[in-house]
């Protein structure tokens, strides 16, 4: 079966490129001064310095700024296993190191957003390239998760993120978008699967 976390990037993606509602409620949420954006999902980060990322180093949600070419970044925890703060903290806090004989930069994607990287990237701003302009990433970010991991945080502790940080809740934005057969048609939009020739024909 297909969880929320196989397809939550693409679907939050899609949930604010296609509401005004939901585009509005995270202008105000967020701050973002943008007046045109789109949201990108999973675009690989820029080399930095001369360090450049591995494969896994994708931001997961790209809010961009068509105009500033700035980039606010959104990383998606929406599971509901191995997130309670000290296994947060644990799996995905610790500074970032070089790997490949100092080449590449090996860490979690919220240590790199967070700026706990290595030193060769002091003074260098971090970016993506989309359709050939780069954004520049704002050292503001998001974190989105379950509403159910959201109320554990609330009473006992949020991870051990800075206050550039600022908490969603996927249900609060989900909810903004429309009602339950709104959702569930862009879903079905969203999975547009022939699992006929996918399954039967290819055998």
């Amino acid at each position: 079966m297909i969880q929320l976390n196989h397809i939550g990037e693409a679907l939050v993606c899609e949930l604010i490129n296609n509401s005004d509602e939901v585009r509005s409620f995270l202008k105000e949420v967020l701050a973002l001064s943008f007046d045109e954006f789109i949201a990108v999902p999973e675009i690989r980060l820029d080399p930095c310095s001369d360090l450049i990322f591995d494969g896994v180093h994708k931001v997961d949600i790209c809010i961009l700024d068509v105009h500033s070419k700035t980039c606010f970044p959104i990383e998606a925890k929406l599971g509901l296993d191995r997130l309670a703060q000290k296994t947060f903290d644990d799996r995905f806090l610790h500074p970032c190191k070089t790997s490949h004989s100092g080449s590449r930069v090996s860490g979690s994607m919220i240590s790199v957003i967070e700026r706990q990287l290595p030193e060769q990237c002091d003074g260098h701003d971090l970016s993506v390239t989309y359709e050939g302009h780069r954004y520049l990433l704002t050292k503001e970010w998001a974190l989105i998760s379950r509403k159910q991991v959201h109320s554990k945080w609330e009473v006992n502790g949020f991870p051990s993120v800075s206050s550039k940080c600022c908490h969603l809740v996927f249900e609060d934005v989900a909810r903004k978008y429309g009602n339950s057969n709104d959702f569930n048609m862009l879903v079905s939009k969203l999975l547009n699967v022939d699992f006929y020739r996918k399954w039967v024909e290819s055998a």
